[in-house]
């Protein structure tokens, strides 16, 4: 199964933890790793992970918890989606 992380961080260092953390994991490099659309984070991807550990790793690799929540919560939605554009909704008064 497929793997993605969203990493809400634009620090090196936070980066380089999520990848040490992957590492020991035994998941290696990610196969894909960009920043995020808002430019203040990382999209990480990871292949042929067991089903049964993505939502264990993704918590110890730091993805939004927010994001985990919704993926266990909702099972019609589709999982661990990552996306490519920003939208921003303005409000006015």
């Amino acid at each position: 199964m497929r793997l993605t992380v969203d990493l809400d961080s634009w620090w090196f260092q936070d980066l380089q933890r999520m990848i040490a953390i992957a590492y020991n994991l035994g998941l290696g490099f990610p196969a894909e790793l960009k920043r995020s659309p808002s430019r203040k984070g990382y999209h990480a991807t990871w292949y042929n992970v067991p089903e049964n550990k993505v939502v264990k790793f993704r918590k110890l690799l730091g993805d939004d918890i927010r994001r985990i929540k919704k993926d266990v919560e909702m099972h019609e939605k589709p999982k661990q989606v990552l996306f490519t554009k920003k939208k921003y909704v303005i409000l006015k008064e």
